[in-house]
């Protein structure tokens, strides 16, 4: 019986391991990707800025 216990308690240790982890990696790419997103949006500004710099000096 403690046998069996015991092998269940390390099987939901590793499914809770395997579960932290995934999540880890899915925020971090969350936060990496809402980064990128953010970076092309300065982009995007900075080249509307510029447009309407080079038509107010035409």
């Amino acid at each position: 019986m403690l046998l069996i216990s015991n092998l269940q308690h390390k099987n939901l240790v590793s499914e809770n391991n395997k579960s932290h982890l995934f999540h880890s990696i899915i925020f971090q790419t969350g936060v990496a990707a809402t980064y990128h997103n953010i970076n092309h949006l300065w982009e995007i500004l900075y080249q509307i800025a510029q447009g309407f710099e080079l038509r107010w000096w035409k």
